[in-house]
């Protein structure tokens, strides 16, 4: 008991340690109170509406608690049931997290290792409401500069007012966070646009009636214009480009043009017994399919700003 009891008191002083650590990283951190349990076997720090606030992003993690074991302060679980991410000058863009489950694993030789399991999740963009279930986050950090990532939705409801409203039943994204290690949490707008992006191994979509899988690269150039290239193999893809077509967002010339090209490359990957591929590109605000210039796309930091303040 008396070992528990000296254990709790330099958790208690540690964590004010952490408060001051994040502040340094320009992270501020509050909570209404706090107490921690788990006798014997283990030391779990709960928390009451535990706020974090970084540059214009506003994080309220409610009734959660941090778990490790006294003898393994590396592996750290953290649950909570609600977690709201929002920025601070648009109300109309956040993010809700339920029933969360984490993990954190540190050991030597830079080797990290992070996991988030939820079980629903909510982002609302311009209070559209896009609904996820069942979302899986994997990274992990070798000595290598760069960082693994493994995303896996098993369904996302888009709102019934967006331009896409067709449900999609998996997602997969897997790939590399490229410089990782060059990221200044301070600034990420040098990282995401001289060091940084995103190389994808796979994206696989899986919608009721048509399957694309591919890879490519994802960037931001230095007027927050998303920069990409991307090939993609599918199936049954002009249902998508008429779903574009009927909400007005590709002329119906466009339409018929894509649906003639890949018509065509289904023809040629049938006779090769292949499944048809196709290239996408974005690069000055334009979405690009086999170099025709198809939909203006909207800034990155309508999304997210990466700007420091």
């Amino acid at each position: 008991v008396i070992w528990y009891y000296s254990l709790t008191k330099n958790t208690s002083s540690e964590l004010l340690k952490i408060k001051q650590l994040l502040l340094t990283n320009n992270i501020q951190s509050t909570w209404q109170k706090h107490y921690i349990s788990g006798f014997p076997y283990r030391i779990e720090i709960n928390f009451v509406n535990l706020n974090l606030i970084y540059l214009n992003t506003y994080i309220n993690i409610k009734d959660s608690k941090i778990v490790f074991q006294p003898w393994n302060k590396k592996h750290i679980i953290l649950i909570s049931d609600k977690i709201k991410i929002q920025n601070k000058q648009e109300n109309s863009k956040n993010i809700i997290l339920e029933d969360i489950k984490a993990s954190y694993n540190y050991r030597k030789n830079s080797f990290t290792r992070i996991s988030i399991n939820t079980k629903k999740t909510r982002v609302v963009i311009n209070n559209k409401h896009h609904n996820l279930k069942n979302s899986e986050i994997h990274y992990r950090q070798f000595e290598h500069p760069d960082g693994q990532f493994f995303i896996k939705i098993d369904g996302w409801l888009p709102p019934k007012e967006s331009i896409f409203n067709e449900p999609i039943n998996s997602i997969i994204l897997e790939g590399d966070l490229i410089n990782v290690k060059k990221i200044n949490i301070n600034n990420l707008y040098d990282w995401i646009k001289t060091d940084g992006g995103i190389d994808f191994k796979n994206l696989s979509f899986n919608l009721n009636n048509t399957t694309i899988n591919g890879q490519g690269f994802l960037g931001i150039d230095y007027n927050d214009n998303f920069l990409g290239s991307f090939v993609f193999h599918y199936k049954k893809l002009s249902k998508i480009f008429k779903k574009l077509e009927d909400n007005n967002i590709i002329s119906n010339q466009t339409y018929k043009a894509l649906s003639i090209i890949t018509e065509a490359a289904e023809a040629l990957a049938k006779l090769n017994n292949k499944i048809p591929s196709i290239a996408i590109n974005m690069q000055d605000g334009f979405l690009n399919i086999y170099g025709i210039k198809i939909i203006k796309l909207p800034k990155s930091n309508k999304f997210i700003n990466f700007n420091p303040v």
